[in-house]
């Protein structure tokens, strides 16, 4: 399905027909990520994975990302973020595999940046951005100590972290106000 895009289409499709999304959207997705299929829907959180789950799907990741970036804000989706951000945190801590295998996606920082905050405005905002954090941590402290040339992987995510920040910084910048707020 990668070599066609097919998950991108899904997450386009998703996105077509909802503008959140919701706890049993995520569970189906995540049964796709980890092809381990439950026979019944499930509206509440999945169980936890432990150190067998292993990725099968890594794009279905970049699906989630992308479908909670372009989701109106609820404390449903918080809830589903926190959820994606939790189940990464074990999926990587767990399993080099797990690690390896979202490291050879191409620009996976650009949208694990996206799930953060640059300036968290609450609580919960700020949790979410130290789950983030700790994924990264997790990513390229592997990248370092186990892949040859994972020094590489420190060199892309600082420039698209630099990348993500500067644009920012051009948005506050250009404000509709013309008040520049360096």
């Amino acid at each position: 399905m990668h070599t066609h895009s097919l998950f991108t289409l899904l997450g386009e499709r998703l996105m077509m027909h909802t503008n959140t999304v919701s706890v049993t959207t995520y569970n189906t997705l995540y049964e796709i990520l980890t092809e381990q299929v439950c026979t019944q829907v499930v509206h509440k959180p999945h169980p936890e994975p432990d150190s067998t789950v292993k990725i099968q799907n890594p794009m279905i990741l970049k699906v989630v990302a992308t479908l909670l970036k372009s989701s109106s804000a609820s404390a449903e989706l918080m809830e589903v973020r926190r959820l994606f951000l939790s189940d990464m945190i074990k999926l990587f801590s767990n399993s080099r595999e797990n690690r390896r295998c979202l490291l050879q996606c191409s620009v996976w920082q650009d949208w694990m940046f996206s799930l953060g905050y640059i300036n968290p405005k609450n609580p919960e905002e700020q949790k979410i951005t130290e789950m983030v954090y700790n994924i990264f941590r997790i990513l390229l402290y592997h990248a370092i100590k186990y892949e040859w040339g994972g020094w590489r992987v420190w060199v892309d995510t600082l420039s698209i972290a630099h990348s993500k920040v500067r644009g920012r910084k051009a948005i506050f910048l250009h404000s509709p106000c013309g008040i520049k707020h360096e």
